[in-house]
């Protein structure tokens, strides 16, 4: 497990400086058009649990026009049944790219759990 986070902590490093697809970076082989690599749920959970901030350091760097409340607008909050459940969107957006996706939200709803 550790040399399998070690390379997928690689893998979502050359997403982030190299500027690749998430696709190239988690073993996309272009010509055949499969993946060499498969990166499951419990993968994508450990890319997250590396990467992402304590919600309490996240700033809250935003005001709502309407209300006025401050709010941190780099924080997800989470839909269907994880519910409620707040996670740092800049980490999901690493793990997201390594997992071959662009958006975070099909990470939050298929892959992260038990946060």
């Amino acid at each position: 497990m550790k040399k399998k986070l070690c390379a997928l902590i690689l893998a979502m490093a050359c997403v982030c400086s190299l500027g690749t697809t998430g696709a190239s970076a988690a073993g996309m082989d272009e010509q055949e058009g499969y993946s060499t690599t498969v990166i499951s749920g419990e993968d994508a959970t450990a890319i997250y649990k590396a990467r992402a901030r304590a919600i309490e350091d996240i700033p809250y760097d935003r005001v709502n026009r309407g209300t006025g409340r401050r709010y941190q607008s780099e924080v997800y909050t989470c839909r269907k049944d994880e519910a409620g459940k707040k996670l740092d969107k800049a980490a999901m957006l690493i793990c997201s790219k390594a997992l071959g996706h662009n958006r975070i939200s099909v990470v939050a709803d298929n892959y992260i759990r038990g946060l």
